[in-house]
């Protein structure tokens, strides 16, 4: 046997545990090399092959350094795309500053506390004046009841007007217009 053995191409995929197809492709890819038409350099074109797949391995467990830059563009571009979908559902009304919710929430439960603490004022006279437990019971639960359907009317959007826009929401409302 010669110091390389010049094979076929079906040869050399039986070898590589390739197709011939797949030979001719790595081949036009430089990936291995030519002897001639369809013959192949046989442990030139597995050292290569090898080599290669070697290469392969390395850069996808290492990363390729292109990696990095495509992993951060794409990150950038999700984080764009994120921002102007809560720029366009702040817009639509669909999404409300912090401290507008934050002010809506104090004064709801402003008002639940409020019509818990109406409770003893309201039941004081009527409990002073029952005898029976169950009578004072009923009291108490009539007015609880009515402290829960007063909560229940409440709508946040009538507890806390909409407040005037601060510098830094008009700066973001600016931003906003300037980038669409």
């Amino acid at each position: 046997m010669a110091d390389d053995e010049i094979v076929t191409a079906a040869v050399l995929a039986v070898w590589l545990n390739l197709t011939s197809r797949r030979i001719q492709q790595l081949a036009a890819e430089g990936v291995i090399e030519k002897a001639g038409r369809g013959r192949y350099p046989l442990r030139d074109s597995v050292a290569r092959y090898t080599g290669w797949l070697k290469r392969q391995l390395e850069d996808r467990n290492l990363g390729h350094p292109d990696d990095d830059a495509r992993k951060e563009s794409a990150r950038y571009n999700a984080a764009r795309a994120d921002l102007a979908e809560l720029e366009l559902k702040q817009k639509l009304g669909q999404l409300a500053p912090t401290e507008d919710i934050e002010l809506a929430l104090s004064a709801l439960l402003s008002g639940i506390r409020a019509q818990i603490l109406a409770v003893p004022a309201e039941t004081a006279q009527e409990l002073a004046e029952a005898v029976e437990a169950a009578e004072c019971h009923g009291i108490v639960e009539d007015a609880i009841h009515r402290a829960l359907e007063e909560i229940a009317k409440v709508r946040i959007r009538e507890v806390a007007p909409p407040r005037k826009a601060t510098a830094r929401s008009q700066a973001a409302q600016r931003a906003a217009s300037e980038s669409a």
